[in-house]
């Protein structure tokens, strides 16, 4: 019996322990430093926007016309993450890979930072249990790291100054700080020219608008502050109204062919996840007798609106429910412990020696990720690595036909000598039609695709075996032959050169070092 009862001591000071500040951003910033130290798959984007630095360090300008392919493309290249290429490209060409990696890194735990700040500030006045705070920030941000899973992506700088938007906009609101949200129009023009996701950020922003209006308080300068935020898109390269409609344009288009634009339902892991995440809140939404946040609850419709829509807006979801979803998450607990209290605290024991558990778990394969090389390095095991060396080595130039997932990578690898027919800036650069053809074309058995490959007229064609079965690439003869194979790619072209298959790897360093 005395042992129990030093066992519940223990626990309930572990408890004690998980409530304080301390643990309240240790917990949360470990879990995702943990996370994402996990070697890193190359992003299918990473290699474009790396090109389009190394471009507009070349020319000492922003492209307005796209260099890189020989397909038709639209009139005016508008490219919404320039600035973010040139911040990858000198990266990679300082610091390299590692640089990317601890770029990465920082992005994400300064997010998950302004994160938990952000909820303790909005939570403070609902007295929220100070554990089950930490451990639902933990959850959620664990839940959202996917979208820093891989090597590196604009959508990064996105989180961050979402994060810290609701923050600045949360300290005014509750403690009428303007330190923050004065940064807000200056953050906007990097913002804007970084990436899309900017468009979210004045949806966050106007959204404190309205609510303040409607309250008339504290009205006056967040509306300036939204307006200046606003004109953003003056400050890019394409002016106000060209940048405005494309945004608008891009907003709304649908990419049936992309999984991160699919519904949530089709990840059936994450949706259930987002489940059981999202009854806390929709049970303490419920269950609260008074007077409900209505803020709160139109940013959680909102974001859940877009998390379920969309599965790459699934990190928008945890990062805005982790906010405003604590106080209600304190009044689910609340109501257990009422009317279940033993099994409540015998809950919290438990799910706090859990806690802990998983902690010593994380920080110890945590050490064990940075005595890891390869923690450091990206992973290109699915590009055509081997494939695009063969061309560089054995090509002079030429036309490259190439499927849209691997497009980025080749550009990056062949331009200037080759230009290439897709990559997945298709909807800055590419008109639908271009799109369809260059899919079709890779049916090289049918009348239509003939048809496509006819009208585009590539030199070479980078073929994936996991996608062209060898019955589609038997019609390609007798006019095209196969030049190089490896056991995941091949390249056939019009000529019969020497076929080159046991070529070493280039080296990391090679890796990165462009032909431009």
């Amino acid at each position: 019996m005395a042992s129990l009862v030093l066992a519940e001591k223990a626990l309930d000071k572990l408890r004690n322990t998980l409530a304080s500040p301390f643990a309240l951003f240790l917990l949360p910033l470990m879990i995702m430093a943990w996370r994402l130290l996990s070697p890193s798959e190359a992003d299918p984007d990473l290699f474009a926007r790396v090109a389009v630095g190394r471009l507009v360090q070349a020319h000492g300008a922003i492209p307005l016309i796209d260099p890189f392919a020989f397909t038709p493309t639209l009139p005016l290249w508008i490219d919404h993450e320039w600035l973010s290429g040139v911040v990858f490209w000198f990266v990679i060409s300082h610091y390299g890979e590692v640089g990317l990696i601890a770029l990465k890194l920082t992005l994400a735990l300064w997010a998950t930072i302004f994160v938990i700040r952000a909820a303790r500030s909005y939570a403070s006045s609902s007295a929220p249990n100070p554990a089950g705070l930490s451990v639902w920030i933990s959850l959620c941000m664990l839940h959202a790291s996917f979208a820093w899973s891989s090597t590196l992506r604009c959508q990064g700088f996105t989180y961050l100054f979402l994060a810290f938007t609701y923050f600045a906009l949360i300290q005014y609101q509750r403690l009428a700080s303007i330190r923050y949200i004065v940064l807000l129009p200056i953050l906007s023009i990097a913002w804007v020219n970084m990436h899309g996701g900017y468009a979210l950020g004045m949806i966050v922003i106007w959204i404190f608008v309205i609510f303040a209006i409607l309250a008339r308080k504290q009205y006056r300068l967040i509306t300036v502050i939204a307006l200046l935020c606003s004109l953003a898109p003056f400050a890019t390269p394409y002016g106000f109204s060209t940048f405005a409609s494309y945004l608008g344009s891009a907003l709304l288009m649908e990419r049936p062919s992309i999984e991160e634009w699919f519904p949530l339902f089709h990840d059936r892991s994450s949706f259930i996840a987002s489940i059981l995440l999202c009854l806390p809140i929709i049970s303490g939404i419920a269950l609260t007798r008074t007077a409900r946040d209505r803020l709160a609850i139109a940013f959680i419709i909102f974001a859940l609106y877009c998390g379920f829509r969309h599965i790459r807006l699934g990190a928008f979801m945890m990062i805005t429910v982790a906010i405003f979803g604590a106080e209600y998450i304190s009044v689910t607990i609340n109501w257990l412990r009422g009317v279940l209290p033993t099994r409540a605290i015998r809950f919290e024991r438990a799910l706090a020696l859990a806690v802990m558990g998983l902690a010593i778990f994380f920080l110890l394969d945590f050490f064990r990720l940075l005595t890891r090389p390869a923690t450091f390095s990206i992973n290109y095991s699915s590009y055509p690595v081997h494939a695009m060396q063969w061309l560089r080595i054995n090509g002079a130039s030429g036309k490259l036909l190439v499927d849209f997932n691997n497009g980025s990578f080749a550009l990056w690898r062949l331009y200037p000598r080759f230009k290439i027919s897709l990559d997945g800036r298709y909807e800055e650069v590419y008109p639908q039609q271009t799109v369809e053809r260059v899919s079709t074309a890779f049916r090289f058995s049918t009348a239509e695709g003939k048809a496509a490959l006819k009208a585009l007229d590539p030199s070479h064609i980078l073929v994936s075996r996991a996608l062209v079965s060898n019955q589609e690439l038997q019609a390609l003869t007798p006019e095209w032959r196969e030049s190089y194979q490896d056991t995941r790619f091949a390249i056939w072209q019009r000529k019969d050169p020497p076929i080159t298959q046991d070529l070493p790897a280039p080296s990391k360093l090679d890796m990165w070092q462009p032909l431009f």
